[in-house]
């Protein structure tokens, strides 16, 4: 099951899980309609909103194996395009959610900047796009991490 590789973020079955949400949702940008709707939203409307949600709360505040970054930066920037709306909204409660005022603005720098990556880079589906992404979420992760308050 794909939800328990996600809670695994420190072995092959994470990466393996990982890989096929990836997949999941590559072919899901594919299908994209005008209005953001895609085919798995009409029979499953929550199914990759639950993904990008527990992979990006692994990448923020959970302990997880380097080894698997690669995967799960994939596997986010497919979401990201498939559910960009509902990633912007959890990175507002992120940034929200952080006491600090100069910690809440890091955030919101560091979210505009991985956004606007995501606008120029391309398709999800594209190798390099997926490259520049992994490059520029090490970047976000390293400039946010240290100090993000869970909510």
């Amino acid at each position: 099951c794909l939800t328990h590789g996600l809670q695994q973020a420190d072995s092959d079955v994470a990466r393996v899980s990982v890989e096929a949400i990836d997949a999941l949702a590559t072919h899901q940008i594919g299908t994209m309609q005008p209005d953001a709707s895609y085919l798995l939203k009409q029979h499953h409307p929550t199914m990759l909103t639950f993904f990008l949600e527990s992979i990006l709360e692994t990448l923020l505040f959970r302990h997880f194996n380097r080894g698997v970054l690669e995967a799960f930066c994939d596997a986010l920037h497919s979401l990201m395009w498939c559910e960009q709306t509902k990633f912007a909204a959890l990175m507002t409660q992120v940034m929200q959610s952080q006491a600090v005022a100069s910690q809440r603005d890091e955030v919101q720098r560091a979210t505009s900047t991985l956004l606007s990556v995501i606008a120029a880079s391309g398709p999800a589906v594209q190798r390099s796009a997926k490259l520049q992404f992994r490059k520029h979420m090490r970047e976000f992760l390293a400039s946010v991490r240290p100090f993000l308050v869970r909510l």
